[in-house]
């Protein structure tokens, strides 16, 4: 997979979000390799958490942390327990991976405003915290910063607005970051996928029906009941567009690339398709006019197929 990668021996990675989806999958494939990992999840009862406990290859070498990125006590705690144990094993931590996230669906007025508030919360000021707070150690190594972003941080979406608006945020502070982390030899690389069918995934239609419901009587009757079902069925046309699929570990081998590669890209873009990997550098290229008309197109498209299918029967 790479041409010239780190040794594993005496390195440690601290992932965050490890309960499910990509950051769990991280931690079984590090912990392969070799890396003492520090998989840090909400609840150390979880399935994922269980799983990891008790299905890696080297159970040695895997600790779970309970840790919430919103949440400064426990990453401090976490940060006194893996400073002790880099002590105890004599290893360095080589790479911090911050994976934890959450989305919301729906438009950017609809729902409590404590959903936005949330969302920068956990992805934003969580992955600043942590990394923060983790950074003397990576300095000490000469590591790497992993941040886990979105194509949705170069493009936003319907219904994605506060998504992207976080991720677009935390692409800008991966950008700040690598250029100040220069002088020290870290490396900070930004992982972007596009769709892929993680938890986040399944919660788009209950998120937004819950954001609609719990919106402002004279806001949902400015839109309609009629819109608010249309827009179900956009996002049905956009995951459908999306190609979403199960294989995790596309967006997986990029992440390893990240941690173990002497010469890591600035960027890497996970996409399941060849043509969504072709897209996305052209996207600052084009006249802001064409992609707002190409997601006009995309907004009435679900109910011209609906439409033209009940003329058939």
């Amino acid at each position: 997979m790479f041409w010239r990668k780190i040794s594993p021996k005496d390195k440690s990675v601290l992932i965050t979000g490890c309960d499910s989806g990509f950051g769990n999958r991280l931690a079984f494939r590090l912990n392969e390799l070799g890396f003492r990992v520090y998989a840090t999840v909400l609840s150390e009862q979880s399935v994922g958490a269980q799983d990891l406990t008790t299905k890696c290859k080297f159970a040695d070498n895997m600790c779970v942390l309970e840790m919430n990125v919103t949440k400064e006590d426990q990453i401090n705690r976490c940060y006194d327990f893996v400073e002790s144990d880099l002590q105890k094993n004599g290893c360095v931590l080589w790479a911090v991976v911050n994976n934890a996230g959450v989305v919301t669906y729906g438009h950017t007025e609809w729902g409590p405003f404590d959903e936005i508030t949330k969302t920068f919360d956990v992805n934003v000021f969580g992955v600043i915290r942590v990394t923060r707070k983790f950074t003397p150690l990576i300095r000490l190594s000469q590591g790497r910063i992993v941040i886990v972003a979105s194509l949705g941080g170069r493009l936003v979406a319907d219904n994605l607005g506060v998504y992207c608006m976080s991720k677009f945020s935390i692409i800008a502070y991966s950008d700040a970051l690598r250029r100040e982390m220069r002088k020290f030899k870290v490396k900070v690389s930004t992982i972007e996928p596009l769709l892929f069918k993680t938890a986040m995934y399944e919660m788009a239609k209950p998120s937004l029906d819950r954001n609609w419901m719990t919106t402002d009587d004279t806001i949902r009757e400015a839109y309609g009941e009629h819109y608010f079902a249309h827009q179900l069925k956009v996002l049905d046309w956009e995951f459908k567009i999306g190609m979403g699929t199960k294989n995790l570990d596309i967006v997986v081998n990029d992440m390893i690339a990240a941690v173990v590669s002497v010469s890591p890209n600035r960027r890497y873009t996970p996409v399941n398709r060849f043509m969504f990997k072709i897209i996305p550098p052209f996207i600052p290229l084009l006249p802001q006019w064409i992609v707002d008309r190409v997601f006009y197109a995309m907004n009435t498209k679900p109910a011209f197929v609906n439409k033209t299918k009940q003329n058939k029967i």
